[in-house]
């Protein structure tokens, strides 16, 4: 099968598109309820910092990918191919020339990776429908009804892996059947290992959420979330979320 040029590791987007993140600086912490709030007063407020918490991955979809991170720019992304096989060789012959060494497990690193092509990079709906294809085709993906972290019922894939250091875990990727788009990424805990050894079985050990997923003119800022005035001298900041642009 002839494989597809490869997109070049260094392209960039185009001068007019723009990615927005947040950094460590950015990041601040709160209590989750009235009894965490109590304990951390307790334990004389601590920041961030003396709390040693990093700063949460951008990227939607499981992590642990067991190969290099296909980081590509967006008009290399809008050139693969929409026929599943052939992304599928295009996507693994990326990483054999980033990584110089073939992935161990093909599928696995396919279902870990190829959803950025799902909401973190802007491309044709045809190139989405054939990752969909793609990741139904992959050993061991199967379909699942679960809720996401907010409660909603969602439709979408799942991936089961087993490993020394995390147990049995499912990695699930969650689609809003109207839009057919990529909504959640969950990785559910099934049987613990040492380093979830303190999560029951059932628990999501990870989760992110999409909002939304689109284009707007409004101020990349204003899609941030911010932080208000403390509720009392010494109480945590207020999360203020944004507001969503609404769709057309």
């Amino acid at each position: 099968m002839p494989v597809p040029p490869l997109p070049e590791p260094d392209e960039r987007p185009p001068a007019k598109a723009r990615n927005l993140s947040w950094t460590g600086e950015d990041v601040a912490m709160r209590p989750v309820g009235p009894a965490d709030a109590a304990a951390w007063k307790a334990d004389g407020s601590p920041d961030r910092i003396k709390l040693n918490a990093g700063e949460p991955d951008r990227s939607i979809g499981p992590e642990r990918s067991g190969g290099p991170v296909l980081d590509f720019g967006d008009a290399a992304a809008r050139r693969l191919p929409t026929d599943p096989a052939k992304l599928r060789a295009a996507l693994l012959n990326y990483a054999l020339s980033v990584g110089h060494e073939r992935v161990p497990n093909p599928d696995e690193y396919l279902y870990r990776s190829a959803s950025f092509l799902l909401v973190d990079t802007p491309v044709r709906d045809d190139l989405r429908i054939a990752t969909y294809r793609l990741l139904a085709s992959l050993r061991g993906v199967r379909t699942v009804t679960t809720q996401d972290a907010t409660g909603v019922v969602r439709q979408g894939v799942a991936l089961r892996t087993t490993t020394p250091e995390y147990g049995t875990v499912d990695s699930e990727l969650l689609i809003d059947p109207r839009t057919g788009r990529l909504v959640a990424g969950q990785e559910v805990v099934v049987k613990p290992g040492p380093r979830t050894a303190d999560l029951r079985p059932g628990v999501r050990w990870r989760y992110e959420i999409v909002r939304y997923a689109g284009w707007t003119n409004r101020p990349a800022e204003s899609l941030l979330y911010r932080y208000g005035k403390p509720d009392g001298p010494d109480g945590p900041p207020k999360m203020i979320q944004p507001e969503v642009p609404t769709r057309p």
